[in-house]
């Protein structure tokens, strides 16, 4: 594909064109134009329909619709989970973003507030190595996962996931695994549908019954919702699951 030619993903339809593969831009100043002069804005073309076979610039075939796809729709794996110890809660996302996946490392992006949280919540220390943060949320009795092993995505964003190219990870495994998992938190409202979609309708009743489920607010920076907000639901989360620890004792009176 030539380096001038830019893909950039759109909804899978569109009211204008229907069924869409993706939009193309050209910045003309690597097309032939004169590079002494200041690089113009990109170029926006046309909205491509799926129906068409090929994708054309002034007459000339740069790539197949296929080919297109495959640039534009990447396949993705998560990773393996944080755990070890006695784990109390599961924290699930949907699939680690780009910078994440880059770094190898859960929510690696600078602004997701997920580190600081888990700071602020003395779950762990931010200012440190990701080894040692990981080692203390251990400590702390925290696991880390993601709903899904697999999927197809377009950028960072849990809205490009492709419907219908989710693999989720065996999470009801997991928590056979480890008993004393007693509640799972979501990060997100996507990552609380996939589980609902794909994962709940194949846990055992007991598992079921015997853990509590949480929805908070996504830690993305994608999610729109001030730090202090976002903590606050965090920690009444960990307010209330240590309020129900059933290894704690009333004092005899």
């Amino acid at each position: 594909m030539p380096s001038w030619l830019r893909l950039a993903p759109i909804p899978e339809t569109h009211p204008e064109s229907g069924p869409l593969c993706t939009v193309l831009s050209v910045d003309s100043s690597e097309t032939g134009a004169n590079p002494t002069r200041p690089a113009p804005a990109t170029r926006r073309l046309s909205i491509l329909d799926a129906r068409r076979e090929e994708i054309r610039i002034d007459g000339r075939c740069l790539l197949t619709i296929e080919e297109a796809r495959t640039i534009v729709l990447m396949t993705l794996s998560s990773f393996a989970p944080i755990i070890g110890g006695r784990p109390e809660i599961l924290i699930v996302g949907s699939m680690p973003g780009k910078v994440s996946l880059e770094a190898e490392e859960y929510y690696a992006h600078p602004r997701n507030a997920f580190w600081p949280l888990m700071a602020a919540l003395d779950l762990t220390v931010k200012e440190t190595s990701y080894g040692q943060r990981t080692s203390m949320l251990i400590e702390s009795g925290i696991a880390l996962w993601d709903v899904l092993a697999r999927c197809e995505r377009t950028d960072s964003l849990d809205a490009s996931i492709v419907k219908g190219s989710e693999i989720p990870n065996d999470i009801s495994a997991l928590l056979s695994q480890w008993p004393s998992i007693r509640s799972v938190w979501f990060n997100g409202a996507t990552a609380e549908a996939v589980f609902d979609r794909l994962i709940r309708p194949h846990l055992p009743l007991e598992s079921l019954r015997r853990l509590s489920w949480v929805r908070l607010p996504s830690t993305s920076p994608a999610h729109a919702l001030a730090f202090e907000h976002k903590l606050s639901a965090w920690r009444g989360a960990l307010d209330v699951h240590r309020r129900t620890d059933p290894s704690a004792t009333s004092p005899e009176s």
